[in-house]
């Protein structure tokens, strides 16, 4: 247990992580905006002048156009284009880069990841804990961040840093915005800077679970790579392409010529899709779905249980997204119903029951 799990352990009676590292409160504070430790993510940091070039060619996005005010999602992909790893990555310095990822992939990663950066004037490092995320929603939640010397990023995946973190003093802090309206934000902290910042935003919010932030990156569309997941997906898959994760038009990097195949010649197989089920149902993430007498036509992304039921996130083929209801989980879970995601998809010719991709 990490030594800010300890202090939220002390300060919220009855607050418990689960194996993933999804934190959930005891009893709330009340307030305007919402705020949870996100412990399901962990970070490696890439310290170096070639750590920009560096992640240019191994990653899904463009390094090219991001900087001290731009995030973004990325994957990392083995040379089959399936994803490895995805993250956000964001800025302390032009030559310190933070790579936020799910906690259960982190080491693997930074070993993968290890191997190839022994050629560039870059170093990349794990330790777990060192840095550590939380969440603030709503519409107070912009106003929230200037008591943590943060200003309003401003745009979908814009990002801003603390004064400390420009100066490479204690106390980083960097806020990451995850939407258009300026009411979600990740917000990373140096993890020495971690109680200070809870204790300034706890009495002024409602706490909330990891796993309802997770809800609310269902219905954004917004899909991690975890463990159970990887070497699974495409990119496209999971709309890097429509999310800001993956560029067409960076150049080579590990994967590229399989992704870019699909793009420009292929027909993508399966798409992510936003669904529920009523009630508390027992999917897990990595859980494949099948159609009446067939092979897998489908995988569980994410799940969020919720009052409304259990809302999950979906890799489908086109034709099993027709008749979702007659789906059936690896555990005899079904009835799941399809709802729309928050941007537009675009057109998809394929209907074939699996990618060979």
């Amino acid at each position: 247990m990490s030594s800010f799990s300890d202090y939220l352990a002390k300060h919220h009676p009855g607050s418990h992580s689960d194996n993933s590292g999804f934190w959930y409160p005891g009893a709330s504070t009340q307030g305007g905006a919402t705020l949870t430790y996100l412990g399901q993510y962990d970070f490696l940091s890439l310290q170096g002048p070639d750590s920009r070039t560096f992640l240019q060619g191994q990653t899904t996005c463009d390094w090219r156009q991001l900087g001290i005010q731009q995030a973004s999602w990325g994957s990392y992909c083995n040379i089959k284009g399936r994803m490895m790893a995805s993250f956000i990555g964001g800025f302390l310095a032009d030559d310190h880069i933070l790579l936020r990822m799910r906690r259960d992939i982190a080491a693997d990663t930074r070993d993968t990841l290890a191997k190839y950066i022994v050629f560039s004037k870059a170093e990349i490092d794990y330790q777990p804990g060192r840095w550590l995320a939380l969440g603030l929603s709503g519409s107070d939640a912009r106003s929230l961040l200037a008591s943590l010397g943060l200003a309003e990023p401003g745009a979908y995946m814009a990002q801003s840093i603390s004064s400390s973190a420009a100066q490479s003093a204690p106390g980083h802090a960097l806020a990451v915005q995850l939407d258009q309206a300026g009411e979600r934000f990740e917000i990373w902290l140096d993890a020495d800077a971690a109680e200070s910042a809870w204790q300034t935003l706890s009495d002024r919010t409602t706490l909330c679970s990891g796993e309802d932030w997770q809800r609310d990156n269902i219905r954004a569309g917004l899909a991690d790579i975890c463990a159970a997941t990887r070497d699974e997906f495409l990119p496209q898959m999971l709309h890097y392409q429509l999310i800001g994760g993956l560029s067409f038009k960076k150049g080579c990097y590990t994967g590229q010529e399989v992704v870019a195949r699909m793009h420009y010649r292929g027909s993508l197989k399966r798409r992510l899709y936003r669904g529920q089920y009523s009630g508390e149902v027992q999917v897990a993430e990595g859980e494949r779905l099948f159609a009446e007498g067939s092979q897998s036509v489908g995988q569980i992304v994410h799940r969020a249980h919720g009052p409304e039921g259990t809302e999950v996130l979906v890799a489908l083929t086109k034709t099993s997204a027709k008749a979702p209801d007659t789906l059936r989980s690896e555990g005899g879970v079904s009835g799941l119903e399809l709802q729309p995601l928050p941007y537009a998809l675009p057109e998809d010719d394929g209907d074939a029951a699996e990618d060979s991709a």
